[in-house]
């Protein structure tokens, strides 16, 4: 492949190809870290690619940039630059730099750029830049190059160099083809199928038929004293103030509701609707002869035939009287249901009309209605007085006075709550109650002292409030209450030990049985089963792991193949029964288009490597060690 790309040359096709390739260094080639390339001791760059240089500055530009956009990913926790370049973010900044020298050194050679229209178009598609409903959004934009530090111009240049390469790479991979052999292969590895049992061993089910003693016991108790900590308590006397605790100390006069009742009467009452369709005509005549052969059965297709009226236009639909035209209303309203009215006349011109359905009108009875106003009033009196309660209990509060004295004073209710974690669980295990279980209060007073009060936190339509009445710092659980959690970890330790042992002879076992099922007697609940059957490499299968999938088509078939898939937390042994290769015949096109790309990817990714080794890259060390160096000192 690289003979046939010596043998262009100079040629303007292999710049061509060459430039395309350019783009996809960091997909298909890196530098695998530093050691890759060779060292050299000039001192103006800290890099050397080809004839382009990366200076000390550029790399710590570039380099503190991604360590800013790392730190925001992580909800701005600071990541120190040691920290940084340990995660290999030092080796992601240099290859990302040194892709971009070769980019510019081919578009220096080959002229390579992009129109203005191009990228224009280019960041209005980008869906990055799109709202929800896929149009471009220039609050967006603006705020990617905010984050990115990059004015539009630069953007603009940075762009008009990756386009003209995408354009020519999408072209070069055009050129692809997969030879006959290949094809097959894909087709062999991709659509190859597979039968196979697996056997899933879980440490859980081992049984341990031996039970701990005391001391056992005591000694797991105080190894793991920190899984039985009780978290810290605090015990509270907690006031809630709510709308509807001020009803009783509220009252609405019959003036008030009187008055409201005369405005707000109508809403309560709904008017006699009527389901109404008809026909238009411009003329008497027109809508007399119409009104002769028409009926509640043909009404809608006599209006589709005599007036060419829609199924829409036709139907007038559900309407009250005073949303008729005077001409129609009264004559509408008076008529039974199912009925045919008209000719009527109006000031648009004559109309038949059909009264499908009627809806009585729903009166309320008048002291229905000023009982619903009357609650309606007095709620919203009990808002302001929750309101002026806060404010009294505030004051009282401010001169000194306990939040029980003060709750008492101001006749509102206190409730004690005795022991709750900040979590808002008790330390009998049960939650709060919804209306005191609020988040915001308990971080205010796990932050306070024995007698502190909270502020008033805003709860619902409402406020609570709470004083601390006692703190129950973190301590270890006693033995007695943990017992059980204390021997149900000795047990899993145990089920843990025998566990690897047990997998092998379970193992050796299925070499020998006649299926891995014969294995299940004598061993209860030990293991489960699962058949496999026509599973392919890239297929999900919901029983088993990819890792299992891998296994099964590493193996051959026959039970003395049985091979271990050990897992995070539990272990598969796998027998392979059947092997099915695909047919030739039935290679897909979109598997023959897939191998084309591939071939395509591998022939950029040996030219390119080809490629990058003629330019070469070198590194200053020295001045490299000097720039980490640096770092450390900063912290």
């Amino acid at each position: 492949m690289i003979t046939f790309f010596n043998k262009l040359g100079n040629s303007w096709v292999a710049k061509l190809i060459l430039g395309v390739l350019a783009l996809s260094m960091l997909a298909f080639w890196g530098l695998g870290g530093l050691a890759n390339v060779s060292s050299y001791n000039a001192t103006s760059d800290i890099v050397q690619v080809g004839k382009k240089g990366i200076s000390a500055q550029q790399l710590n530009n570039a380099f503190e940039s991604a360590r800013k956009g790392l730190s925001q990913l992580a909800g701005n926790a600071y990541l120190s630059p040691s920290k940084a370049i340990e995660m290999g973010l030092l080796d992601q900044v240099v290859q990302q730099e040194v892709a971009v020298a070769v980019q510019e050194s081919l578009n220096d050679e080959l002229g390579l750029t992009a129109s203005n229209s191009a990228i224009s178009k280019y960041i209005e598609k980008n869906p990055v830049f799109a709202d929800n409903t896929g149009k471009f959004d220039k609050n967006l934009f603006y705020a990617y190059l905010m984050q990115a530090n990059l004015s539009e111009t630069q953007l603009a240049h940075k762009l008009k160099k990756e386009l003209a390469f995408k354009h020519l790479q999408d072209s070069v991979r055009g050129l692809g083809y997969a030879p006959k052999a290949m094809v097959e292969a894909l087709n062999q590895y991709k659509n190859e199928k597979r039968d196979a049992t697996a056997l899933i061993v879980r440490p859980e089910n081992i049984a341990i038929t031996e039970n701990p003693t005391d001391e056992d016991l005591t000694n797991y108790y105080e190894a793991y004293s920190e899984e039985f900590m009780n978290p810290e308590y605090r015990s509270l006397t907690v006031a809630v103030l709510t709308p509807e605790m001020m009803m009783d100390r509220v009252s609405v006069s019959q003036d008030d509701i009187d008055l409201v009742y005369e405005d707000e009467k109508d809403k309560y009452n709904k008017p006699e609707e009527r389901d109404i369709y008809q026909m238009f005509f411009k003329t008497e005549d027109e809508a007399k002869a119409v009104k002769e052969i028409v009926t509640v059965k043909n009404f809608e297709e006599m209006a589709t035939e005599k007036t060419s009226q829609t199924a829409e236009e036709t139907r007038f639909g559900w309407t009250t009287q005073n949303q008729l035209m005077e001409a129609l209303s009264e004559p509408a309203f008076k008529a039974d249901k199912n009925s045919i009215v008209g000719p009527l006349q109006s000031q648009a011109g004559w109309h038949i009309l059909w009264i499908k359905d009627i809806k009585d009108a729903e009166i309320v009875a008048p002291d229905k209605i000023k009982e619903e106003i009357k609650k309606k009033l007095a709620l919203d009196k009990t808002y302001e007085a929750v309101e002026e309660l806060s404010r009294q209990l505030e004051d009282e509060l401010g001169v000194g006075t306990s939040l029980t004295a003060a709750a008492e004073k101001l006749n509102i209710k206190v409730v004690p709550i005795k022991e709750v974690a900040i979590t808002g669980t008790l330390s009998s295990g049960t939650d709060l109650d919804d209306a005191m279980n609020n988040k915001e209060l308990l971080q205010n007073v796990f932050t306070l002292q024995k007698g502190d009060v909270s502020g008033l936190i805003q709860n619902e339509n409402g406020y609570i409030i709470a004083q601390v009445d006692d703190i129950i710092p973190v301590g270890v659980k006693s033995f007695d209450n943990v017992k059980d959690e204390v021997k149900a970890i000795w047990v899993k330790e145990q089920q843990e030990k025998a566990f690897s042992d047990i997998v092998n002879q379970l193992n050796d076992k299925a070499k020998k049985a006649n299926a891995l099922a014969d294995l299940k007697e004598g061993n209860g609940g030990l293991f489960e089963i699962v058949d496999l059957k026509d599973i392919t490499r890239s297929q999900n299968v919901t029983e088993v792991s990819s890792s299992v999938v891998e296994t099964i088509f590493q193996q051959d078939i026959g039970k003395e193949n049985a091979t271990t898939t050990q897992l995070n937390n539990l272990s598969v042994i796998t027998v392979v029964h059947k092997i099915n290769q695909p047919e030739s015949e039935t290679i897909s096109d979109e598997l023959k288009t897939e191998a084309v790309q591939e071939m395509g990817n591998a022939l950029s990714t040996a030219v390119l490597q080809d490629y990058t080794t003629g330019l070469g890259i070198k590194v200053n060390q020295q001045m490299l060690n000097n720039l980490i160096s640096q770092y450390k000192v900063q912290e």
